[in-house]
Protein backbone atom coordinates (compact mmCIF):
# COMPACT_ATOMS: atom_id res chain seq x y z
CA UNK A 1 0.00 0.00 0.00
CA UNK A 2 2.96 2.09 0.70
CA UNK A 3 4.52 1.69 -2.04
CA UNK A 4 1.59 2.42 -4.31
CA UNK A 5 1.05 5.43 -2.78
CA UNK A 6 4.60 6.22 -3.02
CA UNK A 7 3.92 5.77 -6.80
CA UNK A 8 0.94 7.77 -7.21
CA UNK A 9 3.10 10.42 -5.66
CA UNK A 10 5.89 10.44 -7.56
CA UNK A 11 3.68 10.37 -11.05
CA UNK A 12 2.08 13.33 -9.93
CA UNK A 13 5.35 15.41 -9.01
CA UNK A 14 6.57 14.29 -12.29
CA UNK A 15 3.21 15.86 -14.09
CA UNK A 16 3.64 19.32 -12.62
CA UNK A 17 7.16 19.29 -13.62
CA UNK A 18 6.34 18.45 -17.21
CA UNK A 19 3.75 21.09 -17.42
CA UNK A 20 6.58 23.38 -16.04
CA UNK A 21 8.97 22.31 -18.74
CA UNK A 22 6.09 22.93 -21.34
CA UNK A 23 5.47 26.69 -19.71
CA UNK A 24 9.30 27.09 -19.59
CA UNK A 25 10.02 25.85 -23.00
CA UNK A 26 11.58 28.07 -25.83
CA UNK A 27 11.88 26.96 -29.34
CA UNK A 28 15.61 27.51 -30.90
CA UNK A 29 14.14 27.79 -34.16
CA UNK A 30 10.75 28.00 -36.66
CA UNK A 31 9.16 24.23 -36.08
CA UNK A 32 11.22 21.86 -38.41
CA UNK A 33 14.11 23.90 -38.74
CA UNK A 34 17.37 22.24 -39.26
CA UNK A 35 20.16 24.08 -37.80
CA UNK A 36 23.75 23.26 -37.45
CA UNK A 37 26.06 25.47 -35.17
CA UNK A 38 29.06 25.45 -32.84
CA UNK A 39 31.38 24.97 -35.50
CA UNK A 40 34.68 27.21 -36.19
CA UNK A 41 35.08 29.75 -38.97
CA UNK A 42 37.46 26.82 -40.66
CA UNK A 43 35.21 24.15 -40.36
CA UNK A 44 32.36 26.24 -42.03
CA UNK A 45 33.04 24.95 -45.67
CA UNK A 46 33.53 21.31 -45.21
CA UNK A 47 30.49 21.06 -42.91
CA UNK A 48 28.10 23.26 -45.43
CA UNK A 49 29.90 20.56 -47.81
CA UNK A 50 28.41 17.87 -46.17
CA UNK A 51 25.20 19.09 -45.82
CA UNK A 52 24.76 19.39 -49.52
CA UNK A 53 25.92 16.41 -50.34
CA UNK A 54 22.62 14.71 -47.60
CA UNK A 55 20.38 17.44 -49.21
CA UNK A 56 21.30 17.77 -52.35
CA UNK A 57 19.76 20.62 -53.98
CA UNK A 58 18.49 22.21 -50.60
CA UNK A 59 19.35 25.97 -49.92
CA UNK A 60 21.09 26.54 -47.18
CA UNK A 61 20.43 30.43 -44.95
CA UNK A 62 23.24 31.12 -42.58
CA UNK A 63 23.32 34.07 -39.98
CA UNK A 64 27.18 35.15 -39.28
CA UNK A 65 28.77 36.81 -36.50
CA UNK A 66 32.06 39.04 -36.44
CA UNK A 67 35.11 36.22 -36.78
CA UNK A 68 36.49 38.24 -33.35
CA UNK A 69 34.26 39.23 -30.43
CA UNK A 70 33.58 43.07 -31.21
CA UNK A 71 30.35 44.82 -29.41
CA UNK A 72 27.46 44.56 -32.47
CA UNK A 73 23.82 46.11 -31.43
CA UNK A 74 20.92 47.35 -33.76
CA UNK A 75 18.23 49.22 -32.46
CA UNK A 76 14.89 50.78 -33.50
CA UNK A 77 13.00 53.70 -31.92
CA UNK A 78 9.21 51.89 -30.44
CA UNK A 79 10.58 49.00 -31.51
CA UNK A 80 10.78 46.20 -28.38
CA UNK A 81 11.68 42.46 -29.28
CA UNK A 82 9.63 39.79 -27.11
CA UNK A 83 12.16 38.43 -24.34
CA UNK A 84 11.23 35.24 -26.64
CA UNK A 85 12.74 35.96 -29.47
CA UNK A 86 15.41 33.91 -30.78
CA UNK A 87 17.87 36.71 -31.82
CA UNK A 88 17.15 39.67 -29.15
CA UNK A 89 20.04 41.57 -30.15
CA UNK A 90 19.80 41.27 -33.94
CA UNK A 91 21.15 38.96 -36.72
CA UNK A 92 23.23 39.52 -39.56
CA UNK A 93 22.85 37.40 -42.95
CA UNK A 94 21.51 37.16 -46.31
CA UNK A 95 18.47 37.17 -48.04
CA UNK A 96 17.55 33.42 -47.60
CA UNK A 97 17.55 34.00 -43.83
CA UNK A 98 15.73 37.08 -43.89
CA UNK A 99 12.81 34.70 -45.61
CA UNK A 100 13.31 32.08 -43.10
CA UNK A 101 12.73 34.83 -40.12
CA UNK A 102 9.57 36.07 -41.83
CA UNK A 103 8.43 32.74 -43.38
CA UNK A 104 7.44 34.54 -46.96
CA UNK A 105 9.73 33.69 -49.49
CA UNK A 106 8.24 36.92 -51.57
CA UNK A 107 9.79 38.51 -48.60
CA UNK A 108 12.11 42.21 -50.68
CA UNK A 109 15.42 41.95 -49.90
CA UNK A 110 17.95 45.40 -50.50
CA UNK A 111 21.44 44.36 -49.34
CA UNK A 112 21.74 48.14 -48.35
CA UNK A 113 18.90 48.39 -46.03
CA UNK A 114 17.95 46.83 -42.13
CA UNK A 115 14.87 45.18 -41.77
CA UNK A 116 12.78 45.04 -38.51
CA UNK A 117 11.18 41.22 -38.61
CA UNK A 118 7.88 41.49 -35.98
CA UNK A 119 4.17 40.76 -35.59
CA UNK A 120 3.52 44.41 -34.47
CA UNK A 121 1.80 46.49 -37.15
CA UNK A 122 4.96 49.43 -36.42
CA UNK A 123 6.50 51.88 -39.04
CA UNK A 124 10.55 52.70 -39.00
CA UNK A 125 12.55 53.85 -41.39
CA UNK A 126 15.97 53.36 -39.62
CA UNK A 127 18.06 51.40 -37.59
CA UNK A 128 20.90 52.66 -35.00
CA UNK A 129 23.84 50.39 -34.97
CA UNK A 130 26.25 50.45 -32.06
CA UNK A 131 29.39 48.93 -32.88
CA UNK A 132 33.16 48.91 -31.88
CA UNK A 133 35.24 46.96 -35.18
CA UNK A 134 38.25 47.05 -32.92
CA UNK A 135 37.59 46.27 -29.62
CA UNK A 136 38.99 49.27 -27.91
CA UNK A 137 38.01 50.85 -24.50
CA UNK A 138 34.92 52.98 -24.56
CA UNK A 139 31.98 53.75 -26.11
CA UNK A 140 30.69 52.51 -29.19
CA UNK A 141 30.35 54.56 -32.59
CA UNK A 142 26.51 54.79 -33.48
CA UNK A 143 25.84 54.85 -37.37
CA UNK A 144 22.08 55.22 -39.01
CA UNK A 145 21.05 52.74 -41.55
CA UNK A 146 17.77 53.11 -43.33
CA UNK A 147 15.54 50.27 -42.63
CA UNK A 148 12.17 48.53 -43.24
CA UNK A 149 9.69 46.48 -41.58
CA UNK A 150 8.77 42.77 -42.45
CA UNK A 151 6.13 40.95 -40.88
CA UNK A 152 6.44 37.66 -39.40
CA UNK A 153 3.59 34.83 -37.78
CA UNK A 154 6.07 34.13 -35.37
CA UNK A 155 7.02 35.85 -32.13
CA UNK A 156 9.92 33.80 -31.41
CA UNK A 157 11.37 35.16 -35.04
CA UNK A 158 11.11 38.78 -34.18
CA UNK A 159 14.29 40.39 -34.72
CA UNK A 160 16.50 43.27 -36.25
CA UNK A 161 17.79 41.66 -39.63
CA UNK A 162 20.94 43.37 -40.75
CA UNK A 163 22.46 42.72 -43.89
CA UNK A 164 25.80 40.96 -44.17
CA UNK A 165 26.99 43.91 -46.59
CA UNK A 166 25.78 46.74 -44.54
CA UNK A 167 27.87 45.09 -41.05
CA UNK A 168 31.04 44.59 -43.70
CA UNK A 169 30.97 47.99 -44.88
CA UNK A 170 31.41 48.98 -41.20
CA UNK A 171 34.74 47.16 -41.12
CA UNK A 172 33.73 43.61 -39.56
CA UNK A 173 34.98 40.50 -41.07
CA UNK A 174 32.49 37.72 -40.91
CA UNK A 175 32.18 34.27 -40.12
CA UNK A 176 28.91 31.87 -40.44
CA UNK A 177 27.08 31.12 -37.19
CA UNK A 178 24.11 28.99 -38.01
CA UNK A 179 23.76 26.77 -40.94
CA UNK A 180 19.84 26.66 -41.60
CA UNK A 181 17.66 24.72 -43.65
CA UNK A 182 13.94 26.52 -44.04
CA UNK A 183 11.40 23.79 -43.52
CA UNK A 184 9.44 26.14 -45.56
CA UNK A 185 11.70 24.54 -48.57
CA UNK A 186 12.61 21.37 -46.71
CA UNK A 187 11.39 19.49 -44.10
CA UNK A 188 14.60 17.18 -42.55
CA UNK A 189 13.50 13.21 -41.76
CA UNK A 190 14.91 12.29 -38.34
CA UNK A 191 16.33 10.00 -40.98
CA UNK A 192 18.24 12.66 -42.81
CA UNK A 193 19.41 14.22 -39.02
CA UNK A 194 20.77 10.73 -38.31
CA UNK A 195 22.84 10.81 -41.29
CA UNK A 196 23.91 14.06 -40.92
CA UNK A 197 25.04 13.71 -37.03
CA UNK A 198 27.05 10.84 -38.23
CA UNK A 199 28.73 12.81 -40.70
CA UNK A 200 29.11 15.82 -38.30
CA UNK A 201 29.19 14.48 -34.83
CA UNK A 202 32.77 15.57 -34.37
CA UNK A 203 33.05 18.84 -35.43
CA UNK A 204 29.57 20.58 -34.74
CA UNK A 205 26.20 20.36 -33.33
CA UNK A 206 22.44 19.21 -35.88
CA UNK A 207 19.86 20.44 -34.26
CA UNK A 208 15.72 20.11 -35.84
CA UNK A 209 13.53 21.88 -33.77
CA UNK A 210 10.45 19.89 -33.37
CA UNK A 211 8.79 21.91 -30.30
CA UNK A 212 8.35 20.14 -27.20
CA UNK A 213 9.09 16.66 -26.68
CA UNK A 214 8.56 15.88 -22.58
CA UNK A 215 10.58 14.67 -20.38
CA UNK A 216 10.29 11.68 -18.57
CA UNK A 217 11.58 12.85 -15.02
CA UNK A 218 10.78 9.24 -13.44
CA UNK A 219 13.47 7.19 -16.02
CA UNK A 220 15.25 10.71 -16.16
CA UNK A 221 14.84 11.07 -20.00
CA UNK A 222 13.28 12.69 -22.97
CA UNK A 223 10.32 10.37 -24.08
CA UNK A 224 11.19 7.97 -26.97
CA UNK A 225 14.53 8.12 -26.37
CA UNK A 226 16.43 4.71 -25.36
CA UNK A 227 18.10 4.65 -21.89
CA UNK A 228 21.85 4.80 -23.48
CA UNK A 229 20.56 7.67 -25.48
CA UNK A 230 22.12 11.11 -25.30
CA UNK A 231 19.80 13.83 -24.99
CA UNK A 232 20.25 16.22 -28.32
CA UNK A 233 19.21 20.00 -26.98
CA UNK A 234 15.73 20.91 -26.76
CA UNK A 235 16.05 24.86 -27.08
CA UNK A 236 16.42 27.24 -24.59
CA UNK A 237 14.60 27.36 -21.31
CA UNK A 238 12.87 30.58 -20.27
CA UNK A 239 15.25 33.31 -18.78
Amino acid sequence: MMATSFGIALTIVAVGMTAQDRAAYSPSARPGTLLVRLFSAEQAGPVRAAIQRELPGVPIAQSESPREYRHFAANAENVDLPEESVYPNGVIGDEALLRYLTGDQSTPYDEGKAVVVTTADVKVDSVEIDYNVTGSDGPPTSKTTPATVARTLDPHMETIFVPAKVVRDLGYQLKPDELIIDPFLHRVSAGEQDRLDSRLSDVTETYVERGFQGFDHLAGRRRGDAPHRPLRCMGRRGR
